[in-house]
């Protein structure tokens, strides 16, 4: 895969990720916080609605309490004989007790009083046999001074089943406690409830009246399940006074909202469904997703864009290394304005192209050179036999006519040649490179008698390192030449061969005439002196053995004299050859 495509398939995923994660914690958050400004509102109604039954249960249970206190109340209620007049009178000041306490009532609840003292029933008055319920009246008397139970009590009225929602408390001696009776109120739950019924916030769904044991007491329609006094199934999720939560109801999602009285006797639940309860925290995650989808595409777009500009640059430096690898070494031109990395790699590659042209102009010079070189030494090799055999023949010549000066100077000049042409080799040692010196300033002397005097200064150490051959003696023969006898001068020529650290130095020092700087630059760059082996291709020939750290050295001023410094490597001979 190539770059581009890697760059675009990661950093997609990446953005992908991090676009979507953001969308949904941010999503949640909002929906949670559109959830409980949503189910704020819901339990905002029904604490109100809440406020308005607890207000009128309270009502009814302090007229529960005002029988339960009542001294005269109970005086009437366990008064014991007396005529058939007196128990009449006795009914008629309990009804007018009764009516005298919830007269001032909206709705007037039916009051039933079950004297567990009375013989026979008497308008409210009832007796403990007439109690059908055996299981309610345990509940009722098991139930503490203050504790008043609300139930849901059903009639057959007329072949019409008749409902109504009834508050009990057991009455007690005030002095040894025991219970005499119980006291009940029945209230038509259409009235008690009617504001819970009239919600339009659960017509889709269903708001529920459930007493303290999480039974149904009323409900405001026959939609989803429960019936009255059944328990919902979600009633254990109701923790604290209010909240609400999501429960799955015939297979749909629907909210549950819930408020409970101060002491927990009675709570008011809604249920209905999320979709419409809802529908401003799914209409911002929709949002957000659509959102999230269009900024991925426009993410992805500009990956593409970015992958395909810093890529080019880079499929442009790839195709320049490839035409390099298959030998093609044109000027290579890149992009080098740009200060980025890729803009460095640009630069770098090609300064390196730069380089590597000119390294590659150089070892073609150098190889040119070389071949010059041995095409000389080649030349210089033709039948030495012949060269050495008619040097003999003419050195016994010389000794037949007792010319032993002759001799001596052929003898030299055989010597000469042999180390010039050295059976070939190019590196021989830095003692045969001295001896030829040497050979080379005897003849000469023949010649100029004692107008140069030559001094030779060599450290043994030296002696068996190696050098490329015919390196010092066409300086010494440019010292003769064109430092002394050029200006009809004497003079002296000192040359020396030292070990510096791992360097070999030659030095080769007269005290002509001198040269200026242009003369001496001119020496290392000129190919065809006088001389017929310049000082350049000395030069060229060190560099082409050992190197461009390597070569000549010029120190010279008019009228001082000169020194020429040779620099080679301290290589040792390994394979030392003796002259015979």
């Amino acid at each position: 895969m190539k770059l581009r495509n890697k760059m675009l398939v990661i950093f997609g995923l990446i953005l992908a990720i991090f676009i979507f994660s953001i969308s949904y914690f941010s999503s949640e958050k909002a929906g949670d916080y559109l959830d409980r400004m949503s189910s704020g509102a819901y339990k905002e109604v029904l604490k109100q609605a809440n406020a308005t039954l607890e207000y009128r249960m309270k009502n009814y249970e302090r007229a529960i309490n005002t029988f339960y206190i009542s001294d005269e109340f109970q005086e009437l209620l366990t008064k014991e004989g007396g005529d058939k007049f007196e128990e009449y009178l006795d009914n008629k000041r309990l009804k007018d007790f009764v009516e005298s306490l919830l007269n001032t009532y909206e709705y007037v609840p039916l009051v039933k009083v079950y004297n567990f003292n009375a013989k026979t029933f008497s308008g409210i008055i009832y007796r403990e046999a007439d109690i059908e319920d055996q299981s309610w009246k345990e509940e009722v008397l098991a139930g503490t001074s203050n504790g008043i139970l609300w139930s849901i009590r059903s009639y057959d009225l007329h072949g019409e089943k008749l409902i109504r929602l009834v508050a009990a408390k057991a009455l007690r001696n005030k002095v040894n406690k025991e219970a005499y009776g119980i006291v009940s109120l029945e209230i038509d739950p259409g009235y008690l409830f009617n504001q819970i019924k009239s919600m339009d916030l659960f017509k889709e769904g269903n708001a529920y009246v459930l007493d303290e044991r999480g039974a149904i007491l009323f409900r405001q329609s026959d939609r989803l399940n429960g019936s009255v006094g059944q328990s919902l199934p979600f009633v254990s999720k109701m923790s604290g006074s209010s909240g609400y939560f999501t429960e799955t109801i015939e297979g749909e999602p629907h909210l549950v909202v819930y408020d409970k009285d101060s002491d927990g006797s009675w709570t008011i639940a809604g249920v209905t469904p999320v979709e419409g309860a809802l529908p401003l925290s799914k209409e911002v995650r929709d949002y957000i997703l659509a959102l999230s989808g269009i900024l991925l595409a426009l993410g992805i777009i500009v990956i593409y864009v970015c992958s395909y500009l810093f890529t080019k640059r880079m499929s442009r430096l790839t195709d320049e290394m490839l035409k390099v690898s298959k030998g093609i070494f044109d000027d290579v031109q890149l992009d080098t304005k740009s200060n980025d990395e890729i803009g460095e790699m640009n630069k770098v590659f090609q300064r390196m192209m730069r380089k590597l042209n000119k390294n590659i102009d150089e070892i073609s010079e150098m190889k040119s050179r070389e071949f010059a070189f041995r095409m000389k030494a080649l030349q210089a090799q033709i039948n030495p036999h012949f060269l050495y055999n008619t040097l003999s023949t003419i050195n016994w010549m010389a000794m037949g006519i007792g010319a032993e000066d002759i001799s001596r100077a052929v003898n030299a000049l055989a010597r000469y040649y042999r180390i010039a042409l050295s059976n070939g080799r190019e590196i021989i040692t830095v003692k045969e490179e001295l001896d030829q010196v040497r050979y080379y300033v005897y003849i000469q002397q023949i010649r100029i008698k004692d107008n140069i005097a030559f001094n030779f200064q060599v450290d043994d150490e030296v002696l068996g390192y190696e050098t490329v051959k015919m390196i010092l003696q066409p300086i010494v023969e440019n010292a003769i030449i064109h430092g002394i006898e050029k200006h009809n001068k004497t003079g002296v020529i000192a040359i020396s061969v030292l070990k510096k650290g791992d360097l070999i130095v030659f030095e080769v020092k007269d005290d002509g005439c001198g040269m200026d700087r242009d003369t001496q630059t001119g020496l290392l760059s000129d190919h065809t002196l006088s001389s017929g082996y310049g000082l350049y291709n000395i030069d060229s020939k060190i560099k082409l053995y050992f190197g461009e750290r390597f070569g000549l050295q010029i120190e010279s001023k008019p009228g001082e004299g000169t020194k020429i410094f040779i620099v080679i490597p301290a290589t040792f001979n390994r394979n030392e050859a003796s002259l015979c």
